[in-house]
C-alpha cells in the first residue's frame, strides 16, 4: 500500500578513536555511536489481498547503532624478522531500532541483517632490498546465535539457516613483485580450503578456491 505521509529519515552520528604508533607497533581503534530517529519501515496493516498480507511504510524506526573497529600491525623485529609484520582488523556493530511486528505491536527489536562480529588476520613478508614480498591471511566471521536475529531474519530461511549463518575461516596466500615505481604482478590464491560460506544476508555462496592474477600498471 503507497505511503504518501513519509518524512525524511535522520541519522546523528558520533564517532571517536585513537591511533598509537611505537615503534614495530601501530594499533588503531575507532568506536562510533549513531541516534535514528524516524526510519522508514515496512509493516503489515492487517488487511489482505489476493490472499497475501498487505505492507505499508510508515516512520516509526527510532532506535540507535552502535559499533568498533579494531586494526593493528606488529613488526616482528624482537623476534629476529624485522621484515615480518602481524597484521589484523576485527569489527562489531549493534543496535535496536522499533519496529512493528506481525500483530501490529510496537517491539524494540534488532537491526534486520546486522553482520556477525567479523575481521582478518594475516602474516606478510618484504624482502630487505627488492620490492618484493608474501602474506598469508584468514578472513574470519563469528557464527551468531538466531535468537540474535530479528523475525524477518529468522524467516527468510532462504539465505539463512534455521540455526543461524555458520561462521567461517577462508584462508588465502598473495604474492607480488614490483618492477618498477609503475608496474606492479601479483598473484594469490584465494579460499585455500574450499570453504562453503556465505556472508551475512548473500543469496549466494562465496567462490571456492580460486586463483587471481594481476597486472597493475600506474602512470
Amino acid at each position: 500500500m503507497p505511503a504518501t505521509g513519509l518524512t525524511p529519515e535522520k541519522y546523528y552520528s558520533f564517532e571517536v578513536g585513537g591511533r598509537v604508533e611505537d615503534g614495530n607497533v601501530a594499533l588503531q581503534v575507532t568506536g562510533y555511536y549513531t541516534i535514528v530517529r524516524d526510519q522508514i519501515a515496512r509493516f503489515r496493516t492487517g488487511n489482505t489481498v489476493n490472499g497475501a498480507p498487505e505492507v505499508s511504510k510508515a516512520n516509526i524506526g527510532d532506535g540507535w547503532i552502535a559499533g568498533f573497529e579494531i586494526e593493528g600491525a606488529w613488526t616482528l623485529t624482537d623476534l629476529g624478522c624485522p621484515n615480518t609484520e602481524l597484521y589484523g582488523f576485527v569489527d562489531y556493530v549493534d543496535g535496536r531500532i522499533d519496529q512493528l511486528n506481525n500483530a501490529g505491536t510496537e517491539i524494540e527489536d534488532r537491526l534486520p541483517k546486522t553482520p556477525p562480529p567479523s575481521g582478518l588476520v594475516g602474516l606478510r613478508w618484504r624482502h630487505p632490498q627488492r620490492e618484493f614480498g608474501a602474506e598469508v591471511f584468514a578472513r574470519v566471521a563469528y557464527h551468531v546465535n538466531p535468537s540474535r536475529y530479528t523475525q524477518a531474519d529468522r524467516n527468510n530461511t532462504q539465505r539463512i539457516p534455521p540455526d543461524g549463518l555458520p561462521g567461517y575461516a577462508a584462508f588465502g596466500i598473495r604474492s607480488w613483485f614490483e618492477f618498477d615505481e609503475h608496474l606492479t604482478a601479483s598473484i594469490a590464491i584465494e579460499n585455500i580450503t574450499d570453504a562453503d560460506y556465505r556472508v551475512m544476508d548473500s543469496g549466494l555462496q562465496e567462490p571456492g578456491t580460486n586463483l587471481i592474477m594481476t597486472l597493475q600498471s600506474r602512470f
